[in-house]
């Protein structure tokens, strides 16, 4: 069966081309107004906030509009979503109406995360009110269910976006943040493959349509909670609800309850999956929990329900009414990848199986770098060989009694993937390991050190860009690989996977600081992430202090004596 990214490759036949648009000067001088569901909303070509060019119409919905924008100012592609306040009766929107609604937009704001669409500004202009945010070049899940021959995603498919789903829900939640309209228009699927999760910050306009204008807004209405159609307080549970609602009209093309908000109550008090035998049981479970209609009843947290979902992929094979489905086959060494120790037939026990993979480490000596046009000098230090595999993690978690990730089986990694790296740890969590080894974490600069090596490359493999663009085998598309598979990730000096296998925490370096507090750099692209290095540099990105992704793994350094 095809990753999910092989899938949406396929499926939605996503190109790599750009969209060229030209600049534009003229500015109206008056507004242009177009009419959209009776009401009015600024035309094709009207320019907003003296910089926002309205280019294209790309969606609406019972509250906005949806625009892809070119700003004059920074030459750059933006989505503006002009909220359609004139579609309520005016003593229902007033002063202080608009007032919450930026201070939830400032809420969404503050939010940055790599499935979740960023919310830029909040502005207004005359009689609109409009969000600037991160423009995605994809299609939404909706839409992508209908090129499907029988209308709905597979089971695997489906797991896999809810737990992306679910890691930014997660975030959002912890930062106070609920979303209050998880569905399928609302999960987009960019041109790298990569789930956004959009419309933070507009739930307090989607309720108040609930209450006054209810049949504007029948798309949303069969995944919402009991407890929002009915106008009640909802929190974070809510949005489970709706995300399972999601994940059940995937799965069977079908929505739960219907559009209407009465057949919806209704259907509250029955979840029917009698006409979907291919539904594994466990998942059946899943759905069910969160759906319950008591949010008490339900997933306590987005990690809960994260969890309960990666037990199902982390079995050997999902179950349906055609042939089992294998999840996690064993990975073949990539053709060139450099020879790892075979472990003798038979041989099952963490400690032993840790003994044969190599983790040894390697002097990286004094040298200058150079990233981003800045010049950097470096101390010499050592730098693990290898991420740190789960097998080394285990006898970490077993001999320190610390918690061990949560998409293990208990406290033990699957046996199949002793030798992957670590996966789904937070950078608290990297340190410790690192103390009770007697190390460190490496700094973002050390990094990227060892992958210009002594020569000063840009990457492990030379300075051509385009070499490395398509080094992450594909042979087991959506899952870690064996420590030592990705050959051009090798630095000239011998550290294994630096670039494809998994994204790795870095340590603040202050001559080179993220850009918000409380983040930290990670470095080198995962198998969820190709590496194609368009830009010229080695990929990176930013991430919380709490992040746990299942593709963000680590290696320890030491300092030299």
């Amino acid at each position: 069966m095809e990753g999910v990214r092989q899938w949406l490759r396929t499926a939605l036949g996503f190109g790599g081309s750009d969209i060229n648009i030209e600049l534009g000067q003229a500015l109206s001088s008056g507004p242009r107004l177009d009419i959209v569901a009776g009401v009015q909303v600024p035309a094709i070509g009207e320019i907003l906030g003296g910089r926002y060019r309205l280019d294209q119409l790309i969606g609406r919905g019972g509250v906005a509009v949806v625009y892809r924008a070119y700003d004059l100012k920074l030459q750059h592609l933006f989505t503006v979503k002009v909220l359609m306040l004139d579609g309520v009766a005016d003593e229902d929107v007033d002063s202080d109406l608009k007032r919450s609604l930026r201070i939830e937009a400032l809420a969404a704001m503050r939010l940055s995360h790599p499935f979740i669409a960023r919310v830029y500004h909040y502005e207004h202009q005359g009689p609109w009110e409009f969000l600037i945010m991160e423009f995605v070049s994809g299609t939404d899940l909706r839409i992508v269910t209908r090129t499907r021959q029988n209308g709905r995603l597979e089971v695997e498919e489906t797991v896999h976006i809810g737990l992306d789903v679910l890691e930014a829900l997660a975030y959002a939640h912890q930062q106070g943040v609920i979303h209050n309209d998880i569905s399928p228009r609302n999960i987009l699927i960019d041109s790298q493959y990569n789930i956004k999760l959009c419309d933070f910050g507009l739930s307090r306009l989607i309720d108040l349509q609930i209450i006054h204008s209810p049949r504007t807004i029948s798309g949303t209405v069969a995944y919402m909670s009991p407890e929002r159609i009915r106008g009640l307080a909802a929190d974070a549970r809510s949005d489970l609800y709706s995300l399972a609602a999601t994940m059940y009209a995937l799965s069977t093309g079908r929505t739960p309850f219907g559009t209407r908000p009465t057949e919806a109550v209704k259907g509250h008090t029955k979840l029917d999956f009698s006409s979907f035998p291919h539904l594994p049981p466990a998942f059946e479970m899943v759905l069910r929990k969160a759906m319950e209609k008591d949010p008490k009843d339900r997933f306590s947290d987005a990690k809960e329900m994260a969890d309960a979902l990666r037990d199902i992929l982390c079995g050997r094979q999902l179950v349906l009414t055609e042939d089992p489905i294998e999840i996690a086959p064993k990975v073949k060494q990539a053709e060139g990848a450099p020879t790892l120790p075979t472990p003798p037939k038979g041989l099952e026990d963490e400690q032993k199986r840790d003994d044969l993979v190599s983790t040894d480490m390697i002097l990286i000596k004094p040298r200058t770098i150079e990233y981003e046009e800045k010049v950097f000098d470096i101390q010499g230090f050592y730098m693990d060989r290898t991420p740190v595999t789960n097998a080394k993690y285990a006898k970490f978690v077993r001999e320190e009694g610390q918690i061990p990730p949560s998409w293990w089986l208990g406290r033990r990694p699957p046996k199949d993937r002793l030798d992957h790296p670590v996966v789904g740890i937070t950078i608290a969590d990297a340190r410790r390991f690192a103390a009770w080894c007697g190390k460190r974490l490496p700094t973002t600069l050390e990094w990227l050190a060892v992958v210009q090596g002594e020569q000063g490359w840009r990457f492990p493999w030379g300075n051509d860009p385009q070499q490395g663009s398509c080094h992450c085998p594909r042979n087991q598309p959506g899952q870690t690989t064996a420590v030592g598979t990705h050959p051009l990730g090798a630095s000239a000096e011998g550290c294994l996977d630096l670039l494809g296998n998994v994204w790795e925490w870095t340590e603040v370096d202050l001559r080179y600081p993220p850009p918000e507090t409380g983040y930290f750099y990670v470095m080198g692209g995962s198998y969820r992430h190709p590496c194609r290095a368009e830009e010229g540099i080695v990929p990176r990105s930013t991430v919380s202090e709490s992040g746990e992704y299942l593709y963000l793994g680590f290696r320890c350094s030491g300092d030299k004596d």
